[in-house]
């Protein structure tokens, strides 16, 4: 009976549960919430570190972001400022797969006034790949423009200046980083 009442991190999620609550599925004792019952749908809330694309399995944050100095040849290769958690909830059909693709956080600033010269603008990204470019000076700004591997609202530039924020993601079938939102002055 005392077994029974003590409590156990269940393997995935790493909450506490009494003993029988927990069950044992591919051999880690996990509870009801983690319990992969493949036929239902459920809702699945997981927990995602952005990681670079490499599959590593540790990431360590940066306090002191790192700011990027943009180059017209070079362009943009997405890369981290600093590595944060996100958690994401979403239901999944019992086969269905779901693909998270990777997000990026740059502060970036030009090597002067830019104007990206490099064709592909931003290197090509994977499916669902999410870029968020945070300017950090208004005299050493980043120009992107419609067109080279980037498709922008309205087909609009962006100048990016300090304060300014500009969110892609990468659309594989299109093959461009697609804008989803920009904000001038102030996004953070």
């Amino acid at each position: 009976m005392r077994e029974s009442m003590e409590l156990y991190d269940c393997d995935r999620c790493k909450f506490q549960f009494t003993r029988a609550q927990l069950k044992m599925q591919k051999g880690l004792m996990v509870c009801p919430d983690c319990y992969d019952d493949t036929s239902k749908i459920k809702n699945v809330n997981m927990k995602l570190a952005l990681s670079p694309r490499t599959n590593s399995d540790t990431t360590t944050a940066v306090t002191n972001p790192t700011v990027f100095t943009i180059t017209a040849a070079g362009g943009v290769t997405p890369s981290h400022s600093q590595v944060s958690e996100e958690t994401r909830s979403v239901t999944l059909e019992p086969i269905d797969a779901a693909y998270f693709g990777s997000s990026y956080y740059m502060k970036i600033v030009g090597d002067g006034a830019v104007n990206i010269t490099a064709n592909p603008q931003i290197v090509v990204g994977q499916h669902t790949d999410l870029l968020t470019l945070h300017g950090t000076s208004d005299t050493n700004t980043v120009l992107l423009e419609n067109g080279d591997g980037v498709e922008l609202h309205n087909a609009t530039s962006f100048t990016i200046g300090e304060n300014d924020v500009i969110s892609l993601v990468y659309d594989e079938n299109k093959t461009k980083w697609v804008e989803v939102s920009r904000q001038e002055n102030g996004g953070f």
